[in-house]
C-alpha cells in the first residue's frame, strides 16, 4: 500500500497512479493499492509515524485487530 499526499490544489486518481507505476517502476516496487491522504502522521520531531500508517493500512484491508508482525507493501486490495 502506498500513502500519497497530493500537492495543494492537485488531485490523484489511485488507479491512474498504479498504472503509471506499472509502466515506470520495477514490478516489486509497484504498490498493490494507493490511499490518498491529506497529510502523513508525524511525531513531535517531524518524523513519519510508520506505526500509524500500518494501522491505517490494516483498517483499510479489514484487519483492525491484527497486532505486530511484519508489514507487506503488496496487498490484494486495489483501489479503482
Amino acid at each position: 500500500m502506498a500513502f500519497v499526499v497530493p500537492a495543494p490544489g492537485a488531485s490523484i486518481e489511485p488507479a491512474a497512479l498504479i498504472t503509471w507505476c506499472k509502466a515506470n517502476m520495477a514490478n516489486y516496487k509497484v504498490p498493490g493499492s494507493v490511499r490518498v491522504v491529506n497529510a502523513l502522521p508525524v511525531s513531535a520531531s517531524g518524523k513519519v509515524v510508520k506505526g500509524e500508517l500500518r494501522k491505517m493500512a490494516r483498517i483499510d484491508q479489514g484487519c483492525p485487530g491484527q497486532k505486530g508482525g511484519s508489514f507487506s507493501t503488496s496487498t490484494s486490495v486495489v483501489c479503482a
